[in-house]
Formats: structure tokens, sequence, C-alpha cells
């Protein structure tokens, strides 16, 4: 009965991730098209002035990889000041994190 319920927490959270994921990738998407949309006088000068195709869509996604690593690592500092407050404060019943990229590999993937 324990092990039916972690499989169900353990594909509750996948589930979960997989939404987060999703959802996340939408607002990447909406935000780039909203960039393009609102730079088009930009756009049109750089077109004006020489600038090709490709590297106008290399700026672009340039600009959005910087966002995207920024978010990260602003997301992954946040997630541990949370898990540290909620180790610190017992609310996780005496668990305690480990951050370690092989233990994520070996037990997440």
């Amino acid at each position: 009965m324990v092990a039916e319920s972690l499989d169900m927490v353990n594909a509750a959270s996948w589930g979960i991730s997989l939404l987060a994921i999703l959802i996340g990738g939408i607002g990447i998407i909406n935000t780039m098209i909203m960039s393009v949309y609102e730079r088009t006088r930009e756009i049109s000068v750089l077109k004006a002035v020489g600038w090709k195709g490709r590297r106008i869509l290399g700026m672009i996604l340039g600009e959005s990889l910087v966002i995207t690593i920024t978010s990260g690592i602003i997301g992954f500092i946040i997630g541990i000041i949370g898990t540290q407050l909620l180790v610190a404060f017992n609310i996780v019943g005496g668990m305690t994190p480990v951050y370690t990229i092989d233990y994520a590999y070996k037990h997440l993937l």
C-alpha cells in the first residue's frame, strides 16, 4: 500500500513537472513573439542598414537565451532558499535535501 502511494506521488510530481515545463514553454514563446511584434520598427531599421534576416534572428534568439539562462539561475537560487527555509522551520518533517548532480542523475533520470 505504501509502495502504491509512493508511485502515485511520483506520477503526480512527474505530471506537475511536465505541466510546468509546458506552461513555461508557452510563456517563452509568447514573450518572443511579443518581442518581435513590439520591435518591428527596430527590425525594419536593421534591415534598412543592411542586416540580414539570419543576423536579426540570431540577435533575438541570443537575447532570449540570455533571459532564459538568467531566469533559470534565479529560479534555482530561489528554489534552494525556499527548500532551506522549509527545512529550517521543520515543515518537511525531518527530510534533508540533497543538491548534488550525481544524486539527481542516479535517482531522477
